[in-house]
């Protein structure tokens, strides 16, 4: 995973990824020990492509939100949406990172709470603040997100009425899809 080329870093999370449970506990490892940010990434790809089974890999997942790099960041955010467990850990962590200062990360969070359906309500203030957010990408992942959540988000509700008379079909689209 500490290799200077990309494509060997990312066929090794892969790998890692494909070698079930056993990959688990030398990932959080990796995850908690490294520096390297691209590094931590890789082993947050390999974590979020096991699921459920790397479940208790999802505080050293919360803790990796705080890192420099935001692809370390957005990835740490698209494992915990995978594994989708541990709502009471994992929403409060992902909340905060609505308010992100890379959109991606932003966008990924929102992303990674639609997993949690209902349990994701804790984060719906969170979420309406989104909704007027400058990337639209991050927009669209809040509204579907709230949309997932269902009556809990009813205040985004005027938003996503709104949105059905929005300039672009991806607007539309997913106000639709929310309601």
């Amino acid at each position: 995973l500490s290799s200077p080329s990309h494509s060997i870093t990312s066929s090794a999370s892969g790998a890692l990824g494909d070698m079930g449970q056993v990959a688990v506990a030398p990932l959080i490892s990796v995850l908690r020990a490294t520096e390297d940010d691209d590094v931590a990434a890789h082993a947050a790809f390999a974590l979020r492509d096991l699921g459920a089974d790397a479940a208790v890999a999802i505080p050293a997942l919360v803790e990796g939100l705080q890192r420099q790099d935001f692809h370390a960041r957005r990835a740490a955010c698209d494992a915990l949406g995978a594994i989708g467990e541990e709502p009471e850990v994992v929403v409060p962590a992902l909340a905060s990172a609505l308010a992100d200062p890379a959109s991606r990360v932003r966008q990924h969070a929102a992303r990674a709470l639609r997993a949690y359906g209902r349990g994701a309500a804790p984060a719906v203030p969170g979420l309406l603040r989104l909704l007027k957010d400058e990337d639209e990408d991050a927009v669209s992942a809040a509204v579907l997100t709230l949309g997932a959540i269902g009556p809990d988000a009813s205040p985004a509700v005027p938003f996503l009425l709104a949105r059905l008379d929005g300039e672009s079909w991806g607007e539309r689209a997913s106000a639709m899809t929310a309601l």
